[in-house]
């Protein structure tokens, strides 16, 4: 288990990697017993969470190409794709838990190149499209939600966003476009939702059956 103290921090919290391995936050006057306590009391949760974690192997499917991992001599992990497969370099003297490790890191990697690569040019145009000025586009691992847009016309996307059908990423955009003309979730809001994306009431519906991160990250 790793122990991260930062000043910034409230609050107690605890992170589960995608290979299981456990992160403690620890708020720098907090003292190391009471975080060790309170990973006690959380055991229950986190022997849930662990039951949930996918492990990576040959064949699995993530943003409609199959994982292929490949075992190399090189000292770093990498990716790359080739005719439909999602191929994973790890280095061949890793563990079960640093090889976990490795190909979850490159799969965020992927993903935040997939968004820069697919999406950010989506972005552009249909902001063009329907006379929208988009002031900063990133990619940031939201877990709790798709995007966000600020007073600033800044538009931060979760890099998760490549692991959706195109319909429902294409509805995140036309979602936080519209915050550039209205900053809320009034009617007027919704109203230029519609106007970019009509069928917006099923794709909202359709989009709450996914999490972003869920297995990744």
């Amino acid at each position: 288990m790793a122990i991260v103290r930062r000043r910034g921090l409230k609050n107690i919290s605890i992170r589960l990697d995608h290979s299981g391995a456990i992160r403690l936050n620890l708020p720098w006057f907090v003292p190391k017993v009471t975080g060790l306590a309170f990973v006690k009391q959380r055991q229950n949760w986190i022997e849930q969470q662990l039951a949930t974690k996918v492990m990576w192997a040959d064949g699995q499917e993530i943003s409609d190409v199959k994982l292929n991992i490949l075992r190399t001599d090189k000292s770093s992990s990498s990716w790359s794709e080739n005719a439909g497969n999602l191929v994973v370099s790890i280095p061949a003297a890793y563990d079960q838990t640093k090889k976990q490790q490795a190909i979850n890191k490159t799969l965020v990697d992927y993903l935040r190149a997939k968004t820069k690569e697919m999406i950010f040019p989506k972005v552009l145009a249909l902001a063009e499209q329907h006379g929208r000025q988009v002031n900063q586009l990133s990619t940031k691992k939201f877990r709790s939600r798709w995007g966000s847009c600020d007073h600033k016309g800044n538009i931060t996307l979760s890099l998760y966003l490549p692991t959706l059908p195109e319909d429902l990423w294409t509805y995140v955009i036309c979602h936080e476009l519209a915050h550039l003309e209205q900053l809320n979730h009034s009617p007027k809001f919704w109203q230029a939702v519609a106007r970019m994306y009509p069928d917006y009431k099923a794709a909202r519906k359709r989009l709450k059956d996914h999490s972003p991160g869920t297995y990744i990250g």
